[in-house]
């Protein structure tokens, strides 16, 4: 969609936002998010125009950067953070800078905000092995994991 109907009057424009810069798009509030991974990456925080906030994190791993962000948020509603790989990978994950079910639930102590967590981008094929191993691991923090077809409403 970059280059139909034609490069010189293509349907999507891109515009990069750097983290920290907000956009207003029709009333909702844009803010790109720090995230620390392997590879340049980002994470979003969406303010509807009655001031619901959800943010997601893409890809990310461990460390601060992204717990700091969010904090500097005035409201956080709704949290969509990954899970990528279970705790046998914990290597793996750490490597490409991406969570386990210990190293997201230790992160989500960072967070002073108590938004709704969904967890995403689970390794296909470990889907209920990470849900099993965040809800062993969790000791009593509420979450769920977003399946295919679910909605979140601002």
């Amino acid at each position: 969609f970059f280059t139909l109907p034609s490069e010189d009057n293509p349907v999507l424009i891109p515009q990069p936002l750097e983290p920290g810069e907000v956009v207003d798009l029709g009333g909702r509030k844009i803010q790109a998010l720090p995230v620390e991974h392997s590879v340049p990456a980002q994470g979003y925080a969406v303010t509807s125009s009655t001031g619901a906030t959800l943010a997601f994190s893409g890809d990310t791993g461990a460390g601060p950067v992204f717990w700091r962000a969010l904090n500097a948020l005035d409201q956080l509603d709704y949290l969509l953070v990954e899970c990528a790989y279970p705790e046998a990978e914990a290597q793996l994950a750490s490597a490409a800078r991406h969570y386990t079910p210990t190293t997201l639930l230790a992160d989500l102590e960072r967070l002073d905000h108590s938004p709704d967590v969904s967890v995403i981008h689970l390794k296909p094929g470990s889907e209920q092995l990470i849900g099993e191993q965040l809800k062993r691991l969790a000791s009593g923090r509420s979450f769920r994991l977003l399946q295919s077809g679910d909605h979140i409403s601002l």
